[in-house]
């Protein structure tokens, strides 16, 4: 890349699972920097986050109550493991955010 080369990137928001103890917080840590390593591979710039300790339900909430303040193309999820055990739940959020949004969910792992 020349030196002088504009990179445009596209807003996205990294979502992470808080952590109660050292090993978990540590743990987030190491996700985030997984994150924002890939956010910088596919030109993706991390605008915000979303630090809950609570289910995808939360995760759903945050994301529409943070689009309306600022709009942003990706939702950047570590595992959606972390939020739910339900598939089914974590592909209708997906799709919704898709369809009504315009939000693109990526994950880093399944």
């Amino acid at each position: 890349m020349a030196i002088n080369q504009v990179v445009t990137t596209v807003p996205g928001v990294i979502v992470l699972r808080a952590a109660k103890d050292k090993a978990g917080q540590k743990a987030c840590a190491y996700q985030n920097c997984q994150i924002t390593t890939k956010c910088v591979q596919s030109n993706i710039q991390a605008v915000d986050f979303i630090v809950t300790h609570g289910s995808l339900k939360e995760v759903e909430k945050e994301t529409i109550r943070l689009f309306e303040q600022k709009h942003f193309k990706y939702l950047l999820f570590y595992s959606p493991r972390q939020f739910t055990s339900n598939q089914n739940e974590f592909i209708e959020l997906v799709e919704m955010l898709e369809q009504f949004y315009g939000i693109y969910v990526k994950q880093l792992r399944p």
